[in-house]
This record gives structure tokens, sequence and C-alpha cells, in this order.
């Protein structure tokens, strides 16, 4: 009976030490990326008003072509009804943005880039 015991509670360690090198590797993965793309937002500072509350992500544009951008190792298309805003600009121009500028975006259900804003 104690044999039993000793080989579940190795079998159980063995899980709980890989669920939290899993977990720990994820975390070094996921955690730069994230507050990599809030060092874009300056605190205690607010968003125009013509900008939304909330985007679908945010991040450091990649490369920008007429037709694409990588955001954050992402490619993602432009809708053809691509709007840009900036925040002094509501409806601007493709050519405000740049490479290595963080910005906010929304998609629409094809995974199409409908709304690019710049976040300085």
């Amino acid at each position: 009976m104690k044999e039993n015991n000793k080989t579940s509670i190795r079998h159980i360690t063995r899980i709980a030490i890989f669920v939290c090198g899993v977990l720990f590797l994820a975390g070094m993965v996921l955690l730069p990326g994230v507050t990599q793309a809030f060092q874009g937002f300056k605190e205690g500072s607010a968003l125009p008003e013509h900008y939304p509350n909330k985007f679908e992500q945010i991040g450091r544009v990649d490369r920008i072509e007429l037709d694409e951008v990588v955001i954050n190792d992402c490619l993602f298309k432009f809708s053809p009804d691509v709007e840009y805003h900036t925040p002094s600009v509501e409806n601007a121009s493709s050519a405000w943005f740049k490479e290595g500028q963080f910005v906010g975006y929304i998609t629409n259900s094809r995974r199409e880039i409908v709304s690019l804003w710049l976040i300085e």
C-alpha cells in the first residue's frame, strides 16, 4: 500500500513540475509582448475623444504596405474601406503610419483591419 502512495505522489509531483514549467515558459513568451505594447501609452494620458474606448489589440508596426500590415509579427490585410486615425486627425492619410509606431486596431469578421489608430 505504501508503494502505491509513493508512486502516486511521484506522479503528481512530476505533473505539477511539468505544468509549472509550461506556465513559466508561456509567461516568458507572452509577457514581453504585452509589456512592449503598453509602453506606447504614456502613464496618465487620455486618448482623444474620437478614439474608441477599446481596441481589439495594440502593438508595434513591423512593416506596412498599401494593402497589408505586420503588427507584433502578425500579418493583417487591410479592408478595402480601412480608416486611419491619429490623435490630431480623424480620417487621416495612411502616410502618417510608419514602421516602429504603436497602433491600436479593429478588424472585421475576415480578420481584415477596418480601422488603424496611431498611439503616441
